[in-house]
């Protein structure tokens, strides 16, 4: 195998779903198996315990697993997160919108931090903007040094 192969092999891991490494892990498990025994094999310290660190090998790749998931699902949110503010921003013709706003539209649990998390996973598409806070008579609310008082906003790109 040479470094092309490898390349390759990675590029094609990189670009799968956590379910399809799932089902090609559980695919291919029984060959990896062996190979662990067999590694075990070499080491006459491990030959002796191959029963538990075949059970810790299995434990660490459950472990991944269930980080890959977690991190589909995180993915999963932010994406969805996205999709509403850009389709919301594209539906009315507007370039901005607060984070207030976004949570009476969508899901009134986003949070700054999230917001934030959402703009900078997906750069190309969202931007932070600023925005200024106003009253009910759409008047700019100033502090008590006269200035306008920001509120956190995100902008298409």
């Amino acid at each position: 195998m040479n470094i092309n192969n490898i390349k390759s092999i990675f590029e094609l891991a990189k670009n799968a779903s956590s379910v399809q490494l799932i089902i090609l892990s559980f695919l291919v498990l029984p060959f990896v198996i062996e190979q662990w025994l067999a590694i075990f094999e070499m080491f006459p310290t491990l030959s002796g315990y191959k029963g538990s660190a075949l059970i810790i090998v299995l434990l660490v790749f459950t472990i991944l697993i269930i980080v890959a998931i977690n991190k589909d699902k995180k993915l999963g949110t932010l994406l969805l997160a996205k999709n509403q503010i850009v389709n919301y921003l594209r539906a009315n013709d507007f370039k901005v919108m607060s984070f207030d706003r976004v949570r009476d539209k969508f899901d009134a649990c986003y949070t700054d931090a999230f917001l934030n998390e959402v703009i900078n996973t997906f750069q190309t598409e969202l931007r932070i903007a600023i925005m200024y806070k106003k009253d009910e008579d759409k008047q700019y609310i100033l502090d008590a040094d006269k200035n306008k008082i920001q509120i956190g906003a995100v902008g298409r790109v």
